[in-house]
């Protein structure tokens, strides 16, 4: 028997709509996962900004005000590049970790752990 988890869906649509300093992710079963880009740099996963090569603690994530996101790029179908406008792109967000960090409502109180 298999103790794996369901596969994180993918992203259906990107868009950081204007006026709002956030990456709007529509997943494949319909969550729609708003990312405010101060929170979204804070929580870069690379190993510059970790300071290691450990996970990322999400209830540590310090937001980096006065970034915004400049271009993304897919990375497989698994996970997105970003290129902030500190010029920082290192980070490779995998699609698990972008789910992890959705501040709904409903994620939250699942502790991350939304079912997909």
């Amino acid at each position: 028997m298999s103790t794996a988890s369901a596969p994180v869906p993918e992203p259906r649509r990107l868009s950081t709509p204007e006026g709002e300093d956030a990456l709007v992710i529509e997943w494949q079963d319909d969550h729609l996962e708003r990312l405010p880009f101060d929170y979204l740099r804070g929580a870069c996963p690379c190993v510059t900004c970790k300071g290691s090569h450990r996970e990322v603690d999400i209830s540590r994530i310090i937001p980096k005000p006065g970034v915004f996101l400049v271009e993304y790029q897919n990375q497989g179908r698994y996970a997105l590049r970003l290129l902030w406008s500190d010029a920082h792109y290192t980070g490779i967000y995998t699609y698990t970790y972008l789910r992890s960090l959705c501040p709904c409502a409903e994620c939250k109180s699942s502790g991350g752990k939304r079912p997909v």
